[in-house]
């Protein structure tokens, strides 16, 4: 059983969770808004509430993982990861095309 996870993996925890905080979030929005007799029932106002949240979400644990204060890099790497081990994904850059010579 192997103890990181691969960097695709990585990348989708990293993106996928953010997202579904961020609805929760929205969930919990509209709740609370509801509750001050405001209601968010169009689906767009929700989804907006939803991608604002999970947006902010992402750019907090990216901000705070990347701090150079290890506290706050742990709690950014919790809001990004769940609290799994993992390290941000390294990416590769493609090879580069090596031009081939045409037939004359």
């Amino acid at each position: 059983m192997p103890t990181e996870l691969s960097d695709r993996a990585a990348s989708y925890i990293r993106t996928i969770w953010p997202i579904f905080v961020g609805h929760v979030a929205a969930l919990l929005v509209t709740a609370i808004a509801a509750r001050f007799g405001l209601h968010i029932d169009n689906a767009i106002a929700f989804e907006a509430v939803g991608f604002a949240a999970s947006a902010l979400i992402y750019w907090a644990g990216r901000n705070l993982e990347t701090s150079k204060v290890p506290m706050l890099q742990a709690v950014g790497h919790l809001i990004l990861t769940m609290g799994i081990a993992t390290t941000p994904p390294t990416y590769q850059a493609p090879p580069s095309a090596t031009p081939t010579a045409s037939p004359k």
